[in-house]
């Protein structure tokens, strides 16, 4: 079929190939090079060197912050948890709590986190996109008035420590990191577009 083609045909169905495939290689290294985290600090984080140093901060769940949320109001704690984007609202969640399994939460304006964990929770849950999701965190912060809702308590991050994704063997992690950052890409894209409009 190829060989019936004349060769002013054949020469443009080669560039048209060419050009595809330039295409999609561009596009897979666009994809890459924005999703990517090129670096992954451990905590403690240098941006939170002012939270750290106010005194030693204790590890606690959601299951004892919810029954017992005011001993814990307006003190620095480390919680880690299930960070759930909803609608451009978060909360920390524990499945393994029971009925009162989360609390609300926000990040307060001047939060830090540790270098990658912020494009990863991006990433992993849609926080900052425009697409839902969860993301497993290790969080620093305190109980106060929550941030981002109109009422009532809710833990306010003051350091994002860090964020993972969902548990899953190689493959599969392989399979949703490819999907998530064109995901991701396409929600970072989208949002620049529209603030542009």
């Amino acid at each position: 079929m190829l060989h019936e083609l004349s060769p002013v045909k054949l020469t443009k169905l080669r560039l048209l190939i060419v050009a595809v495939t330039f295409l999609f290689a561009v596009t897979v290294l666009s994809v890459w090079l924005v999703s990517r985290v090129s670096r992954y600090e451990r905590p403690p984080c240098a941006t939170c060197a002012d939270i750290y140093a106010s005194a030693e901060i204790p590890t606690f769940s959601i299951c004892e912050l919810s029954n017992n949320p005011g001993r814990y109001e307006n003190k620095v704690i480390r919680i880690r948890a299930r960070l759930v984007h909803d609608a451009g609202y978060i909360f920390l969640s524990d499945q393994t709590c029971g009925a009162r399994s989360y609390i609300r939460a926000g990040f307060v304006e001047s939060s830090g986190s540790c270098e990658g964990s912020r494009k990863r929770l991006s990433r992993y849950s849609g926080y900052e996109t425009w697409y839902d999701g969860s993301a497993t965190v290790l969080v620093v912060g305190s109980i106060g008035p929550a941030v981002n809702y109109h009422e009532g308590n809710g833990f306010n991050i003051e350091c994002l420590e860090s964020a993972d994704g969902p548990e899953m063997g190689t493959a599969g992690r392989i399979f949703f990191e490819v999907f998530s950052s064109v995901y991701f890409t396409i929600g970072k894209v989208g949002g620049i577009i529209l603030d542009r409009i």
